[in-house]
């Protein structure tokens, strides 16, 4: 157990001692080897390095052939996909709908996109860990689409997106920049601003409306990602800045680990032992 928690060094620590992260890979490494009908597992996806996910994948995939019961709690939409046969979406505590992975996670994207916008608004006398900046150019509108204009948020690796924003200004803001972040759980994956890019944003005063159009690449492996909008003054003044409000799922990469699908393909010829004879594989 020790060893599949990958806390060897740890062995004679207390348990007082260890993270909280630790102590969860110790539970789930007991727990698999309980002999029991049911195993609820609370987000343990999230916690360890990719080797101990590895593990937990590999686990899952044992005890689903031996006809176990395995009750999964996460935020992890990649994992629930892979994994749940039947997916349950509860919100404080309300079963909002289940059904098939592929149904329910669709559903549930779609709604976080269209109310990632409207679940918090800019206060400018209390600042908000989510949502902050002085206000002069407010981001009313984003979406995701594909490149014929279609809302979407599920999307092979490999495709182009293209987020729409719209924002209007409440003051004079004589350098605007408009900017991205792309995360995979907490990890930064990507990001670009107006400036980087080469594309100038003219000045824009009180009642003034901008709509921007970003498009990107999904060469990225399978996962749920969020993306951070923001719009600062070239000096650094942040005008709105949201953390993590567009969600959108990236399915069908090749891709074994990492954090880019490079869209690798690989040609093979063999050339039989036997003179003259040869095969060649298609890729």
């Amino acid at each position: 157990m020790i060893e599949f928690a990958g806390l060897e060094e740890f062995r004679d620590a207390k348990l007082k001692s260890l993270s909280s992260g630790m102590l969860v890979r110790l539970a789930f490494a007991t727990a698999i080897r309980a002999d029991g009908d049911i195993l609820l597992l609370d987000e343990v996806m999230a916690v360890g390095d990719a080797q101990f996910q590895r593990k937990c994948i590999d686990t899952f995939t044992e005890l689903k052939r031996a006809g176990r019961t395995i009750v999964l709690v996460s935020h992890d939409l990649n994992a629930v996909q892979r994994f749940c046969d039947r997916v349950f979406w509860l919100d404080r505590g309300r079963v909002v709908m289940e059904g098939s992975g592929t149904d329910v996670v669709q559903a549930y994207l779609m709604t976080m996109q269209k109310v990632g916008l409207e679940v918090t608004s800019l206060d400018h006398a209390e600042a908000s860990g989510h949502r902050w900046g002085d206000g002069r150019i407010r981001i009313s509108q984003a979406q995701l689409e594909t490149e014929d204009g279609r809302p979407v948020t599920r999307v092979r690796a490999g495709r182009r997106l293209v987020l729409r924003l719209q924002a209007t200004a409440s003051g004079h803001c004589p350098r605007p920049v408009f900017g991205i972040i792309v995360w995979l759980g907490g990890q930064l994956i990507y990001s670009t601003n107006t400036v980087l890019l080469g594309i100038p944003i003219e000045t824009l005063d009180a009642g003034d409306t901008c709509t921007l159009e970003m498009s990107f690449v999904t060469s990225l492996i399978n996962g749920q990602y969020t993306m951070t909008l923001a719009v600062a003054d070239r000096d650094g003044t942040a005008y709105d800045w949201i953390n993590h409000v567009v969600t959108f799922l990236v399915e069908g990469s090749h891709c074994g680990e990492g954090i880019a699908d490079l869209a690798g393909e690989i040609r093979c010829e063999v050339t039989k032992r036997e003179p003259g004879v040869a095969a060649r594989l298609a890729p």
